[in-house]
């Protein structure tokens, strides 16, 4: 696994929609002050530039994990995901 310097992370609110709240961050010092202040809690995930598509249609694939512990490690991933596509072409 080849391991990028200049990763980047979209934060999005656990319970937003419609892009509001999301920001992006390359390191802990660049995540912008307000969301410290905020009674939200926030998900983190790395930001693709060059995501994959389906005849031309962007899609998101979630599978969901509880992890219940690190060490040792215990998790649970649910029976049910789900898909997202776009209606438009990226």
């Amino acid at each position: 696994m080849k391991i990028q310097k200049n990763r980047t992370f979209i934060f999005k609110p656990e319970s937003g929609a419609e892009g509001v709240g999301i920001f992006l961050a390359q390191n802990f010092k660049s995540i912008p002050a307000h969301a410290f202040g905020e009674k939200r809690a926030y998900i983190a995930q790395e930001y693709l530039a060059d995501p994959y598509v389906l005849d031309e249609k962007k899609f998101d694939l979630r599978i969901y994990v509880l992890v219940l512990s690190l060490d040792p490690l215990t998790a649970f991933i649910a029976d049910e995901g789900m898909v997202r596509f776009c209606t438009e072409n990226y």
